[in-house]
């Protein structure tokens, strides 16, 4: 019930409250348009639970857009988990 600023939450909260923020824009500003989303290793900092929420909202985004995930992190085979997902070793 209390109020934090943004700089005592935790990296993964931050980088969770980023990712949210960025697709609610990206969904806003275009509206029925089709758009291309480039994001760079946005779960970094979060943690196995966290990175399950991001994904999900990242699976529900894909429906409608197209999301490219650059990162060397081994972690999105296991949350990303779709026959699209284009790895290389």
């Amino acid at each position: 019930g209390k109020n934090l600023k943004f700089a005592h939450l935790s990296h993964g909260t931050k980088d969770l409250a980023a990712l949210a923020w960025k697709l609610t824009a990206t969904e806003y500003f275009l509206a029925d348009k089709n758009s291309l989303l480039l994001l760079d290793d946005p779960m970094v900092d979060m943690d196995p639970q966290r990175r399950e929420q991001a994904a999900k909202a990242l699976h529900k985004f894909a429906d409608d857009q197209q999301v490219l995930i650059f990162s060397c992190h081994p972690y999105y085979r296991e949350v990303i988990e779709t026959d699209t997902l284009i790895t290389l070793d």
